[in-house]
């Protein structure tokens, strides 16, 4: 890597620079705790930096913090101040999906029992999703094969067996 590339990639990496909001400039704009930064953060970067289900589950750990940690302070410190960057329209220029960009919404508003909520459900859907998927099974049978036809793999194990009758 050259010395530029390596400075873009500490400066400005491009998980979080997706779109035209850097994702610090939004969490510095709402001045965001370190917990409430660090849930939005994972939220941003979910799938495109580590797997996605671990950064939503680190959001998730940041965000239960929150619930058991009374020593935060809350919006009232900062009622004179207005930021300038709107929750939705950074959570769209992020293309963020719906419960995430719900999550990004509650968290600006201390409404953290509602972005936990919406970030498990997303976790909840994956588990579901991953429950349902079947499992690729390898053989000639006609049945077997319908729904992994494309697998190569199982085409020529299918050859394979065929030969052999």
């Amino acid at each position: 890597m050259t010395t530029q590339q390596i400075e873009q990639a500490v400066s400005h990496p491009v998980y979080y620079t997706r779109g035209t909001i850097e994702t610090w400039d939004f969490i510095s704009d709402w001045r965001l705790d370190f917990l409430r930064g660090n849930a939005v953060k994972y939220l941003v970067r979910a799938g495109h930096k580590d797997a996605l289900e671990q950064d939503l589950r680190k959001a998730l750990e940041y965000l239960k913090k929150l619930v058991t940690n009374t020593t935060y302070p809350r919006e009232t410190e900062w009622a004179d101040y207005t930021p300038q960057i709107d929750p939705v329209a950074f959570a769209r220029d992020k293309e963020l999906d719906p419960p995430l960009a719900a999550a990004v919404v509650m968290i600006t508003r201390w409404d953290i029992a509602g972005a936990i909520h919406f970030v498990s459900e997303v976790l909840d859907r994956m588990a579901e999703d991953a429950k349902r998927q079947k499992p690729v099974v390898y053989g000639t049978d006609e049945e077997r094969l319908s729904d992994n036809r494309n697998d190569p793999r199982i085409v020529e194990f299918g050859k394979r067996m065929g030969e052999g009758r």
